[in-house]
């Protein structure tokens, strides 16, 4: 593990290690306005900051927040009304406390209990209409949680899930959609289950069966494709399906739990006065809308195993709801500090340290590992994930420790892993490694010198060191590897300039340094380069040595195509070598040659051209070749189709187990997303975004057919390439299929490729398109 610098058992208090302001408010709340800042009063101030862990017990703190809110009700009434609301709907880690103070509120201002009730059906109807799901789940859970503070009646909770999960009856409703509004229906019962079993039976027994049919029916075939472990011990079960296990099992122990805090028992003699409302109705938007856009299915990430924690400190079982209401409180802290990766760090440390009797740092290394490795996207920027785990790991030792175990069995079951999440994991430690000065028990991989090249756990490593050079430099990994590792490490990330000579009198040398100082003028224009550049021709003739003519290369073709192909290799060539020093560089000297190469670059011929004059170029530095290729598809000097055909040319095959093709490949499929999306009225954007994915998708299956065999048959020979291949096809279809640019074209595309498609690409197409 890489060395850490702990700051003592506990994490130092949120005032030392983050700015606050007057009103000791944290800085991640600072994302309003200064103007918005003032008029925010102090009542509202504290009321945002109500839960954190302060002064005084939870109790006396919720009493006093209601004495002063009831104080200046009549002057900050409005005020008061939305910072209740926008808080139950941003700040789920404290779903319990609101309900609570809500409750006191109405015991004693029952009309402003009734607007706060308004407020939340309006603010839940816009989440649900713009789909909204994060926010329409914490709105839902705090107006159940209403009911066991004595402000809703609790047939009006009932009736509420129920219009929630009577989507399962809408004919034709996909199973995301159904999917959703029952978890969302199922992540609150662990809070009202007990209070509607015993208030309001017989509509909860109807509420419980409706969606125990729903679970019996629906499909789990895409558990296999979205799974990061193809194993089964820990098990990797449909996320949906693990919920529901959890809340039987909590049924069946009549609803009792030991995992929520629920403040509002210790008001229970003023509550039980209250006056209770019922909570409007809402309608489900319908599916159809432009923007009803589901999540996609998930897989429970589990990790660590019974045997993994120490014995005085138990991992609740996986299908237990403690397990689901820890990772819960965890995932809430991540949504509400994920603008803030030191507080985010901090919360999650503080809910380790305050659970002595729960190993809450293995829960946290599954829920930020599995977030971060979920498929088919994780569910925030990968970046977030790689500063908040580094942050972890120096704040807090238990959580490092769990760490340590939790990169250990993931580097074992390298071989029953996701190749794109194995890509990612890759990806991660390299980035961590580099974090920390590349301390590590290096090790641990040594058994990785015996195993074949292509094979998953030669791949990672020979990924993660790539990415460590990527994020340094080659000397200083070499510096702190083992001898063992220094045969997985990437070549010297040199150009290759073909044109370089000994030979300085040559006239070759010569027109090329010509070049060359044409490219360098700051003051390009075309007038200046494009003479230069034609005198290429002149090559074919020209001899300085021994008398005999010498041609720029070793094709002898004076035809115009060909002298028209060597002109722009020699050029571009010259224009890499000028740009060769830094991607900076590169970048700049790009965009100042653009009118040139546009001048050149007009067919799909040259286009291929200098592609592949840029891959040769760069082929020992896989960064520098995505910047180049990249620069020049946004500037629109290739085309998708270009890099698409690069990609699956015969001398790219062999690379297909290195990640960099496939970043490229996908960079170019995403900005053609990003065009469609900024044109969404041009169909000719769309079209270009389809016909990008299909020919990327008929070139793969061609390449599938040729190299794999059939099942049964021996295939040896292809065996790690095999398995990079397929889990890379299963990646390209899961990552676009589904998506609205291609859903439409998806038809056409399954029907183009699936009659000659091998069964094991036929079987992920059909999978990932019926997901």
């Amino acid at each position: 593990m890489a060395e850490r610098n702990h700051e003592g058992a506990h994490p130092p208090s949120k005032r030392a290690r983050h700015d606050t302001d007057e009103s000791g408010e944290p800085d991640h709340t600072r994302s309003s306005s200064s103007h918005t800042k003032k008029r925010e009063t102090v009542v509202v101030q504290a009321l945002r900051r109500l839960g954190e862990q302060g002064k005084g017990s939870l109790q006396d703190n919720i009493e006093r927040m209601a004495d002063q809110i009831m104080a200046q009700l009549a002057e900050h009434h409005a005020e008061i009304v939305d910072a209740l609301v926008d808080c139950a709907a941003t700040k789920p880690d404290r779903t319990s406390v609101y309900s609570t103070l809500v409750g006191l509120i109405n015991a004693t201002a029952y009309d402003t209990g009734g607007e706060i009730v308004l407020q939340l059906s309006s603010r839940l109807q816009a989440s649900l209409e713009n789909c909204n799901f994060p926010e329409s789940r914490s709105l839902i859970r705090f107006i159940a949680d209403l009911g066991n503070a004595s402000v809703l009646m609790p047939g009006s909770v009932v009736a509420l899930l129920e219009t929630l999960v009577a989507v399962c009856d809408e004919p034709g409703a996909p199973q995301a959609r159904m999917d959703e509004y029952v978890g969302m229906t199922l992540e609150v019962l662990p809070w009202v289950g007990r209070d509607l079993c015993e208030r309001a039976t017989e509509p909860f027994d109807r509420l419980l069966s409706n969606m125990e049919d729903y679970i019996r029916r629906r499909s789990t075939g895409h558990v296999r494709y979205l799974t990061v472990f193809n194993i089964d011990a820990p098990e990797q079960v449909d996320a949906l399906e693990i919920t529901w296990a959890q809340v039987s099992g909590l049924q069946k122990r009549e609803w009792k739990e030991t995992a929520i805090t629920r403040p509002y028992i210790f008001f229970d003699d003023v509550l039980v006065t209250s006056t209770q409302h019922d909570f409007p109705s809402v309608s489900i938007p319908p599916h159809g809308k432009e923007n009803s856009v589901y999540p996609a299915p998930q897989v429970a990430f589990r990790l660590f195993g019974p045997a993994d924690t120490p014995e005085d400190c138990t991992l609740p079982p996986s299908r237990s709801v403690e397990r689901m209401i820890y990772e819960a409180k965890l995932r809430e802290t991540i949504y509400s500090f994920s603008s803030n990766v030191a507080l985010c760090a901090s919360e999650i440390a503080e809910s380790i340290y305050s659970m002595r009797r729960v190993p809450l740092n293995y829960v946290a290394v599954e829920v930020l590992l599995g977030d971060m490795l979920a498929l088919p996207k994780s569910r925030a920027p990968t970046a977030f994930y790689h500063a908040v785990l580094a942050e972890l790991v120096r704040t807090t030792a238990p959580f490092a420790d769990a760490l340590t175990l939790g990169m250990d069995h993931i580097f074992h079951r390298l071989d029953k892993m996701d190749v794109e999440c194995a890509a990612a994991f890759s990806q991660w430690v390299g980035h961590f490694l580099n974090y920390y000065g590349f301390k590590f028990r290096w090790e641990l991989w040594f058994d990785v010198v015996a195993v074949e090249p292509n094979m998953p756990q030669s791949i990672f490593v020979r990924e993660a060191l790539l990415a460590m050079v990527e994020l340094s430099y080659l000397e200083r990994v070499q510096k702190e590897l083992p001898e063992q590792l220094t045969p997985f490490l990437p070549e010297a990330p040199e150009a290759h300039f073909k044109y370089e000579t000994a030979d300085a009198a040559t006239r070759k040398v010569l027109l090329i340094e010509e070049i060359c100082k044409a490219v360098r003028n700051k003051m390009l224009t075309l007038a200046n380069v494009v003479p230069v550049v034609d005198s290429v021709t002149e090559l074919r003739r020209v001899t300085e040595i021994g008398g005999a003519a010498v041609p720029l290369d070793d094709e002898d073709d004076d035809s115009d195509e060909r002298i028209a192909d060597q002109r722009l290799e020699v050029y571009f060539s010259c224009v890499l070598n000028v740009g060769s020093k830094t991607m900076t560089h590169l970048r700049i000297i790009l965009q100042r040659q653009l009118p040139v190469l546009e001048h050149y670059v007009k067919t799909a011929e040259s286009r291929g051209l200098i592609l592949r004059v840029a891959s040769a170029f760069w082929t020992k530095s896989p960064q520098m070749q995505r910047c180049a290729i990249g620069h020049l598809l946004r500037n629109k000097i290739i085309d998708p189709s270009t890099v698409v055909d690069w990609v699956f040319a015969p001398e790219q095959v062999d690379l297909f187990c290195r990640r960099f093709v496939w970043d490229i490949l996908f960079d170019t499929l995403d900005y053609c997303g990003r065009c469609a999306a900024a044109l969404d009225a041009d169909a000719g954007a769309a079209r270009v975004c389809q016909d990008s994915l299909l020919m990327a998708l008929q070139h793969f299956s061609a390449l599938l057919n040729e190299r794999l065999v059939l099942p049964g048959e021996d295939q040896q020979e292809y065996r790690g390439w095999a398995l990079a291949s397929t889990g890379r096809f299963l990646q390209l279809c899961r990552r676009y299929c589904c998506t609205p640019f291609f859903q439409d074209a998806l038809p056409t595309i399954s029907a183009a490729i699936l009659p000659d498609l091998h069964p094991v690409a036929a079987s992920i197409l059909r999978a990932v398109a019926s997901i």
